[in-house]
């Protein structure tokens, strides 16, 4: 099996990094590819990262 690529504590400054990004009006192709990820390992990792409140609130549809 592959060694991961980023440790967790690299992914959380990543997807911080991203966030402060997003909100200055990139888009999330733009600001992924400056991080050097994918867009799908940033979808990937906001789900299995977010906080539990998140998780709660966005399953009732």
């Amino acid at each position: 099996m592959p060694k991961k690529r980023f440790s967790s504590e690299q992914i959380i400054a990543k997807l911080r990094q991203i966030e402060v990004q997003l909100a200055q009006g990139k888009s999330i192709a733009l600001v992924c590819k400056e991080a050097g990820i994918s867009e799908q390992s940033y979808h990937r990792w906001r789900k299995e990262l977010r906080p539990p409140a998140e998780k709660v609130g966005s399953s009732a549809k």
